[in-house]
């Protein structure tokens, strides 16, 4: 189980190198589907174009 504390350690020690990406929320009929909120996270504005970054960067710098 990963504790609140190793979150927020890991999102102190990653924050300098990663961009803080909206969510947004739209419509699943906009996209053909039935009708249903979608919450999207909108990693693809990273610096690589995903997610991948914060974990990248996780890996890579030294823990404090």
């Amino acid at each position: 189980m990963i504790a609140p504390e190793q979150i927020q350690s890991t999102y102190e020690l990653i924050a300098p190198f990663v961009r803080r990406t909206p969510v947004i929320e739209v419509d699943a009929s906009d996209f053909g589907m039935r009708p249903a909120r979608l919450t999207l996270k909108l990693e693809q504005l990273q610096h690589a174009g995903s997610f991948k970054t914060r974990g990248a960067f996780n890996s890579l710098c030294p823990a404090s």
